[in-house]
């Protein structure tokens, strides 16, 4: 996995962005909807441990085409395309829990550097806001 830190750090993509909304998410909208309510269920289950276990999961699972891409772009278009497409749920989740067991310390370090404060909302558009109307305000 250092191969792909390495690349994704040369094509000047902040993965801990991308794994910051992964999770505000809860991956809704990049996984398919079956293999988020299991997501949904573990979570329940084990925990926040277990949105890290995925998403490293799904990096490693399509490293080998991610690490042929050029562009910050392409690989962005890429990784989404391959999550949708081709991530099996069964796969994923025997990747995800084949992964060395996160240390206490290890998710306190991640907890801490990775609060729901620190997620860019504006780039995790989950629902949509309708505009209020002052003159329309009978119609609530």
């Amino acid at each position: 996995c250092r191969t792909l830190a390495k690349h994704i750090e040369s094509l000047g993509i902040d993965a801990v962005e991308i794994f910051e909304v992964w999770i505000a998410r809860l991956f809704v909208g990049y996984l398919k909807y079956r293999t988020v309510l299991r997501i949904l269920d573990a979570f329940l289950l084990e925990g926040s441990k277990i949105l890290f276990r995925i998403g490293l999961a799904v990096m490693i699972m399509h490293r080998d085409n991610l690490l042929l891409t050029r562009t910050a772009r392409e690989f962005k278009r890429l990784l989404a395309k391959l999550m949708i497409t081709s991530t099996p749920s069964k796969v994923l989740f025997q990747t995800a829990f084949g992964l060395s067991s996160f240390s206490k310390k290890m998710l306190r370090n991640l907890h801490a550097t990775h609060k729901i404060t620190n997620i860019p909302f504006a780039k995790v558009p989950v629902f949509y806001t309708p505009a209020f109307d002052e003159k329309k305000s009978d119609l609530l």
